[in-house]
């Protein structure tokens, strides 16, 4: 092999400025053979930091021709061992594959330009990606009884009505380990709060000032006092501002119907045998080869 390589090397050389013919042997061993067209083909998958390096030397050259041989030469001696049908290399493959396909389908989608009467129609049938509702954060207030709950809310009109303040408060008298080093803090509250009763929450969303309370509520065997730390106003987002998001919306949506519209195609009217599957077990890992 490297004999023949050799004389493939000087005979690189001796081309100086003829072209070679595209069927032209570079390198030839057993069922492997390597031609000008080949070599070329790999060329023009480079990029083109790559290829101007090609075109510095005969050096260069000889380098290039020598990695490529030996990736050949690998890659034969791996389909001789059959490694190429390792169920976990073909899978690999094809995921390379389908990403490839995936990139052309992209590209066509997106070679279609998106107008300006495509983001009105968004606009008109997504009214509320431009209004965010307002918001309003709480701290939570855990007491272990109905006194210790009317000691803080009576501790309420002296304390600053900032949220530092606020939950500094909260942390002073709440059993509620969890929360005590944030004070209690909730965050901004979510409509159907898991982590509030539909009445509490009610009750807290009718809060209007800063520092103002909810009544103590009990809930299992605890008191529960909620005290507004904070808002934000309802934001309205002007068309030119949303514009790159709905263009790349409008584009991933193109992306997902183009894929689901081949795969429908290929498909065609075959359908899956999903009775099957009950009896169909994944390996333990102990088993996998």
């Amino acid at each position: 092999m490297i004999r023949g390589l050799a004389l493939t090397l000087l005979a690189l050389t001796a081309c100086g400025d003829r072209a070679p013919d595209a069927g032209e042997v570079l390198f030839q061993t057993g069922a492997l053979r390597l031609t000008v067209s080949d070599l070329q083909r790999e060329l023009a998958a480079e990029p083109p930091a790559q290829r101007r390096r090609f075109n510095a030397s005969v050096d260069e050259k000889k380098r290039y021709l020598q990695r490529l041989v030996q990736e050949r030469l690998l890659f034969e001696e791996a389909r001789r061992r059959k490694l190429d049908q390792d169920p976990a290399l073909q899978r690999r493959f094809r995921a390379m594959v389908n990403a490839t396909l995936l990139r052309q389908v992209y590209e066509q989608a997106r070679a279609r330009p998106i107008t300006d009467a495509d983001i009105q129609r968004y606009r008109d049938g997504h009214p509320t990606t431009f209004v965010s509702p307002p918001v309003t954060r709480f701290a939570r207030a855990v007491l272990a009884t109905r006194e210790a709950a009317d000691r803080l809310i009576a501790a309420l009109p002296a304390a600053e009505k900032t949220a530092v303040a606020l939950q500094q408060l909260v942390a002073a008298h709440t059993v509620d380990e969890a929360t005590r080093p944030h004070g209690g803090d909730m965050g901004y509250l979510r409509r159907k709060d898991p982590r509030l009763s539909p009445t509490l929450l009610a009750a807290a969303e009718a809060l209007e000032a800063i520092g103002d309370h909810t009544p103590p509520t009990e809930a299992d065997g605890r008191w529960i006092v909620l005290i507004k730390t904070g808002g934000r106003p309802s934001i309205h987002r002007s068309a030119d501002s949303m514009q790159p998001h709905i263009r790349m919306r409008l584009l991933a949506d193109r992306r997902e119907e183009a894929v689901k519209q081949l795969v429908d195609r290929l498909r065609g009217k075959a359908a899956t045998n999903d009775t099957l599957l009950e009896g169909i077990s994944a390996p333990d890992q102990e088993d996998h080869p």
